[in-house]
């Protein structure tokens, strides 16, 4: 009487009993394993040993979930936007997949397929991300095993040097209006990341000693970067048209300018409309720090104003330093 079929004539077969007052119904499979089961639970609430838990299904733990769960985590660390583009490509790609089956063995295969249109150290942050919210899942308890950790991290070149000769910048802001040329410009003459760039503060701005302080830095540590006349004459530009916060601000949010939108939009159209070959807006750094060596500035003052964490990080540039070979040659004859 426990036992029935449904639909009749389907093969699959359920058990319904009364335990702990409470009327109950599972979906078993076979026959066999359903009489088998049924006697089971007629045996487990007679000892005493039954239990709801045993019997509610479990649900299906979807990476959308800790997306969510855990995307205050990333909205507190430095560059949020970039954290919130992550969450949406992983989302895209497996947000509706099932935890437990997303195995190592795909996530190699996505990350081949990343390789196709990103650099390696692009794919490694993309797999940081992922790798980070496994990792709170498992603390959490939520999971037991991290999928992402088997993945190992692609070899990355840190040694790229691209910068842009003079024609070169010509060319790449002649196709930018002049609201967007200000940006490049600052980035040129300040050095600045990408991301230190677009979220300074007014209040990191002294026009008056003529220096600004970035404080959200890659390495944790804080710098001051003398301003040269064009980056005073700009900031201060900029500061005149707007009382924000944010010395590059969207009048509309009140949050700094999306840098990745910028890039997007921007910059890349502007790149391919000059024609120049590999260049990305970093490079605008890498030519900050190219044109401080070639004027002969020396390395460490070089790093001090990049923000370097190690001289060695300097040290791509030192073949750009004029004569510095032939130099250090002729101080043995002296």
């Amino acid at each position: 009487m426990g036992i029935f079929e449904k639909p009749a004539g389907s093969g699959v077969w359920w058990i319904l009993y009364y335990a702990a007052g409470k009327r109950h119904r599972e979906k078993v499979g076979s026959k066999r394993l359903a009489q088998a089961a049924y006697e089971q639970r007629k045996t487990e609430t007679r000892q005493g040993k039954f239990s709801a838990d045993l019997v509610q299904p479990k649900q299906r733990l979807v990476l959308d979930v800790l997306l969510d769960k855990y995307q205050p985590h990333f909205l507190a660390l430095r560059s949020p936007e970039q954290h919130k583009r992550y969450r949406r490509k992983w989302s895209a790609c497996l947000g509706s997949r099932a935890v437990e089956t997303i195995k190592p063995g795909e996530l190699e295969s996505i990350r081949r397929q990343m390789l196709a249109s990103l650099a390696p150290a692009s794919v490694n942050r993309e797999f940081a991300f992922l790798r980070r919210v496994f990792s709170l899942a498992k603390t959490d308890g939520l999971i037991t095993e991290n999928p992402a950790d088997r993945v190992q991290q692609l070899r990355e070149n840190n040694q790229r040097c691209r910068w842009l000769t003079a024609e070169e910048e010509s060319k790449l802001l002649a196709h930018m209006e002049e609201p967007d040329r200000e940006i490049v410009v600052l980035a040129i003459h300040t050095g600045l990341r990408r991301g230190e760039l677009f979220t300074l503060e007014r209040s990191q701005v002294d026009l008056e000693r003529g220096w600004l302080q970035v404080t959200a830095t890659k390495n944790g540590t804080s710098r001051r970067v003398p301003l040269t006349a064009k980056a005073k004459v700009i900031l201060e530009a900029r500061l005149s048209r707007h009382s924000g916060r944010y010395v590059l601000e969207s009048p509309r949010s009140g949050r700094p300018k999306n840098a990745h939108n910028f890039y997007q939009r921007v910059f890349v159209p502007a790149v391919e409309a000059a024609k120049l070959h590999d260049v990305v807006f970093h490079d605008l750094r890498h030519t900050f720090c190219s044109r401080l060596v070639m004027a002969g500035v020396p390395l460490n003052t070089v790093r001090e104003l990049a923000g370097h964490k190690t001289l060695e990080m300097t040290l791509r540039y030192s073949h750009l330093a004029p004569d510095h070979q032939a130099l250090a040659i002729r101080a043995l004859d002296d």
